[in-house]
């Protein structure tokens, strides 16, 4: 029995006497892209009950309260499949038999159960592929309907043709559209299934030669219910215009909105005056946006009707019914409206000695709609059953409402406000020149909650996206930054605080507030929300009770907290903050209980299986950036220039085993490490590499492999004992795993973390042995084209690995010979332009030390090379040494361009600039293929990337030899 009390449902189970007994726990048999396949055992037999007839499938989001049904009819098996589930999702499912006497007790749980889709899947092109014919461009939805969907793209060549393909969201398999390919650059794809999700991509053809698949769309919902034809009608005939306010001469008149399938684009307004004639002529030029329009220079004592058509996409609606006549006097008379049409002689004959005006329009006086554009829906003036008229209000008026005594006006005003500026920029805009956000501002201090939690919405709504800057900019000079803080601190209420948090995570994404979050609102997010948990228990393992951190066995399980809004929110914010400079960093690094929180967080989601969540993609950023030049802390004048100078002649040795006194320390639980010295324990390692293991999400990936490589980055000891430890937790064949993804960024990451990693010796060892071909593979080929999937970063990452390979062995250094690389780093050398100065120079650096082993040189000329093969390019003799120096990076959360001296590696850095938002969004610039800065390092944006990846998980078992 469901009882439901406004937004929330309470859930009371009862079974009749006699109804069937619990079936076995449901055990999932298979899972795809969106949706399980369920197995369960009947109930044992029971004297008091018959047996069930069928049995009811129920399931829920894991960690909410309601079930839902999945079958319309009872299932007479004991399998079941629950379908249209929601990809990446995590859900719970459980079994109910039934039979005459009703539904019987629920099976148990299920457990969560992660919806993970399978790798994207493509048949094999029939023509062949090649990269020097362009793909078309991201493929564009013009109209969708509820089983067909039209789109359009940038074509890529006068004479080529085209291919679409398509899926469902979470199907791993493409489908073709069209096997033919079309000369036009659209097309419209039918018999798709209603009420579902699409993605399409485009193939371009020429000659016979395919290109590879365009950018995948976003993502196009399918229009529920109806048929295709009705989604393409005109508006509906609307009512009859009335009247709204009378001033001599001129009247205003309002109207009902039409409804209509596509959206109304605006209003026309008719007239006619039968003391002149009976015809119907047209008031505006323009289509009228708002549901009401003045018309002036009315004729005295002449006695008018007014229409109204509605206009869509598809055409013009038929007249509405015309208004009442309505009488026109001067102004000291009173108006008078006429019930009945009809005229007596003498106004015909009055219309005979004046003659007919054929046109009044050009006279009217109009009226602009409060709201230009965005008027369309709620009508402007409205009758109540008491008579009582009343209107919409303009957004000039809800924002001078904003500073009304009255709470109630405020919390009304402030929540229509949300409503406004919620996706709509111009009111946005708008709302700033009004002087609006000052006044949202002011209502922080409010000592209502829902009033502060209305403008903190309203502030969260402003400050979205980066063409909002401006409004972010606002915030900061009418000191909200700081009342969104104090808000945090002084409120109870949870709503409230998760709208604040929303609010600075959105402000955070500019640069310009980055440093006034980080000094007036991060210790409170630490405080309130990350460090409370700390002491909190972890999940149970093995049968054992909680336990935290510290060995506490009391506290409620954290599950809730950590799947809350305002965790993810803060994480968020704390994120974005880590981007801005050294300073923030040191700043959070000290900010007590911060990091020790955010690995117990990672730990709690690790053993619960969420690893995909946006949440721990959060914190796996938030760590990475603390790890980026971590020997800061040891040493607060590090310099990775210094460094590099003064350890450019050293030998890099393996790790030394932990000592006795060492080992007792860990035993010890009162010499735990905290503060910043917990980001290179290995505890904290082996979660990054179970992440890389786990997660689906390509952000989380990049993240945790670069906290990995800024551990390794640096040249004092705790950096020697991550690269260690990466090697006993079998880390390596996770990383060169990852190597074959197609998501570059990702790559990137990863190849660089491991070019630190080869810095200990059994670890280059190792790589060398195992790992070669794989990154060769990345190197393009010679005299093929250039490979736009992978960025000169990468490429340069793959060649300091190699360089360190070969430069301490003469066997790998064969094998590298043997498996083509040589010929594929000649032509490397000499490919400038085609790839970056930095790139050709390493390769040529690469080559030179392949030739310093004198025991190959035989080899090498019997493969008709000589030594001036291996002096090509721009390298020059004896410099050799700059492959060597390990990178540190924070990915492409970069700091403003203004502290990038300070803050950049003189290794190198990779990406740029990413912050996020609360709907998961990120910021990125547009894709280039490569470009240098005239620095120290290179910076290379990317193309935003939006699909998830999918890994085969379970992953194999690792082999020992990698240990």
């Amino acid at each position: 029995m469901c009882q439901m009390y406004g937004l929330t449902s309470i859930t009371v189970i009862f079974s009749a006497a006699g109804a069937p007994l619990a079936p076995g726990r449901p055990t999932v048999i298979a899972v795809d892209g969106q949706g399980v396949l369920l197995e369960w055992t009947n109930p044992v037999a029971d004297v008091y009950s018959s047996p069930p007839q069928g049995y009811q499938v129920e399931y829920r989001v894991y960690g909410s309260r309601d079930w839902m049904v999945a079958n319309e009819l009872l299932v007479q098996d004991t399998m079941f499949t629950v379908e249209n589930l929601r990809p990446n999702g995590v859900y719970e499912f459980r079994v109910r038999g039934k039979n005459q006497d009703g539904l019987g007790h629920p099976s148990l749980s299920s457990g969560g159960v992660a919806i993970r889709p399978a790798a994207p899947q493509r048949s094999i092109p029939a023509r062949r592929m090649s990269d020097s014919v362009n793909p078309a461009g991201q493929p564009q939805m013009v109209e969708a309907g509820d089983d067909w969907v039209k789109l359009e793209w940038a074509p890529s060549a006068d004479n080529a043709g085209y291919v679409v393909e398509y899926r469902e969201v979470g199907d791993p398999t493409w489908h073709t559209a069209n096997y033919d390919p079309i000369v036009q650059n659209g097309i419209q794809v039918e018999g798709l299934r209603r009420n579902s999700t699409y993605e399409f991509c485009v193939i371009s053809v020429v000659d016979g030669v395919s290109s590879h698949p365009s950018d995948t769309s976003d993502i196009i919902h399918l229009r529920p219910m109806g048929r295709a034809s009705t989604l393409r009608v005109v508006p509906e005939m609307t009512e009859a215009p009335e009247f709204l306010e009378i001033d001599g001469d001129k009247i205003t008149i309002c109207w009902l909105p039409a409804h209509s399938a596509l959206p109304v684009m605006g209003y026309d307004v008719e007239f006619r005056d039968l003391q002149q004639d009976d015809r119907w002529y047209k008031v505006n030029d323009q289509p009228v946006f708002a549901c009401k329009m003045t018309v002036g220079d009315l004729i005295v004592d002449h006695d008018y009707q007014f229409r109204v058509l509605a206009h869509n996409a598809s055409g013009c609606s038929a007249p509405s019914p015309p208004s009442q006549f309505v009488h026109i006097e001067a102004k000291s008379n009173r108006l008078s409206a006429i019930e009945s049409p009809s005229m007596d002689v003498a106004k015909y004959v009055e219309a005979e000695r004046f003659g007919a005006v054929p046109l009044l329009q050009e006279e009217m006086v109009r009226e602009s709609p409060p709201l230009p554009e965005r008027d369309d829906s709620p009508p402007p003036l409205r009758r109540a059953n008491n008579n009582v008229q009343w209107r919409d209000p303009s957004l000039k008026e809800v924002i001078e409402y904003l500073s009304s005594t009255d709470k109630d006006k405020q919390l009304n005003a402030s929540g229509y406000l949300q409503h406004l500026t919620y996706s709509d920029n111009l009111i946005k805009e708008e709302t700033r020149e009004y002087g609006g956000i000052p006044k949202l501002i002011a209502l922080l201090r409010s000592d209502t909650p829902r009033i502060q939690k209305n403008a903190c919405a309203c502030l969260k709504n402003l400050s979205y996206g980066k063409e909002n800057d401006a409004n972010k900019m606002a915030v900061m000079e009418a000191d909200g930054v700081r009342l969104l803080s104090e808000v945090l601190r002084t409120t109870h209420d949870a709503s409230v605080k998760e709208e604040a948090t929303a609010a600075l995570w959105n402000l955070s994404s500019a640069d310009m507030l980055k440093p006034v979050i980080l000094d007036s609102a991060t210790e409170i997010l630490t405080q309130q929300v990350i460090a409370p948990i700390f002491h909190a228990p972890l999940p149970k393992q093995n049968g054992a009770g909680p336990t935290g951190p510290n060995g506490s066995a009391n506290g409620a399980d954290p599950s809730r907290h950590f799947a809350s809004k305002l965790f993810k929110n803060s994480t968020g914010v704390l994120r974005n903050v880590s981007a801005a400079s050294q300073q923030a960093r040191r700043r959070l690094r000290d900010i007590p209980n911060l990091i020790e929180g955010l690995v117990h967080f990672l730990t709690h989601a690790i053993q619960k299986n969420q690893v995909d969540s946006p949440t721990v993609e959060n914190a796996v950023c938030l760590l990475r950036n603390l790890s980026y030049r971590i020997q800061e802390v040891i040493d607060p004048n590090y310099d990775p220039a210094l460094a590099h100078l003064n350890s450019k002649n050293v030998k890099h040795a393996a790790s030394p085993k932990p000592k006795k006194k060492e080992k007792e320390k860990k035993k010890n639980p009162k010499n735990i490490e905290t503060g910043a010295a917990v980001l290179w324990q290995p505890n904290v390692v082996k979660l990054y590499l179970k992440l890389l293991q786990d997660s689906s999400n390509i952000e989380t990936l990049e993240a945790s492999a670069g906290a990995i490589q800024n551990l390794a980055a640096c040249q004092f000891p705790p950096s020697a004992e991550v690269r260690a430890a990466v090697r006993v937790e079998k880390g390596l064949p996770v990383l060169v795993e990852l190597i074959r993804l197609p998501e570059d960024f990702v790559v990137c990451a990863v190849a660089t973390a491991l070019r630190n990693l080869s810095i200990d010796p059994r670890n280059r060892e190792l790589i060398g042995k195992y790992a070669l071909r794989d990154l060769l593979e990345k190197l393009p080929e010679p005299g093929s084209a250039r490979r736009a999937a992978i960025s000169d970063q990468t490429i340069g990452a793959v060649l300091g690995i190699l360089f360190e390979i070969v430069r301490s062995s003469a066997a790998y250094t064969k094998d590298v010979h043997e498996l083509k690389g040589t010929d594929k780093l000649r032509a490397l050398s000499r490919s400038y332009p085609t790839y970056s100065h930095r790139v050709c120079k390493y390769a040529s650096q690469v080559l030179y030390v392949m030739w310093q082993h004198k025991e190959l040189h035989d080899g090498f000329k019997r493969s008709g090379l000589k030594e001036a093969d291996f002096y090509s390019g721009t390298a020059r003799r004896g410099d050799s040494s700059t492959l060597a120096r390990p990178i540190s990076s924070q990915g492409r959360e970069r700091p403003s361009m203004h502290n990038l001296d300070e803050t950049l590696s003189s290794g190198g850095g990779y990406g740029t600039m990413m912050t996020t938002t609360p709907d998961g969004r990120s910021n990125r610039p547009p894709s280039a293929t490569s470009q240098t800065i005239p620095r120290r390092y290179d910076q290379v944006p990317r193309e935003p990337v939006y699909a998830a990846v999918h890994k085969q998980s379970p992953r194999g078992g690792v082999d020992d030899s990698w240990v």
